[in-house]
């Protein structure tokens, strides 16, 4: 619910960012916190690698979510 009122508008907008930029190559999944935590991040799940806090910004800039993309093709270089 906090997520809905707080954080969800730019989740939103960050997963269709990156389904556009990567299509079916990742897997997006929305965990909501109980309460209000104020959580805000992308992780790589497979290597539970933090990529984005709420603590750098809410990734609305083209800047912040060029940072995201670029350690996300970093990972999928990777595997």
């Amino acid at each position: 619910e906090s997520l809905i009122k707080g954080y969800r508008p730019y989740y939103v907008a960050l997963r269709n960012y990156l389904k556009q930029e990567f299509g079916d190559l990742i897997l997006l999944q929305e965990q909501m916190d109980r309460g209000i935590t104020g959580n805000f991040e992308v992780v790589i799940v497979n290597t539970n690698t933090l990529i984005h806090s709420k603590r750098q910004g809410k990734a609305e800039s083209a800047r912040g979510k060029q940072l995201i993309v670029d350690q996300i093709k970093e990972a999928l270089e990777s595997l």
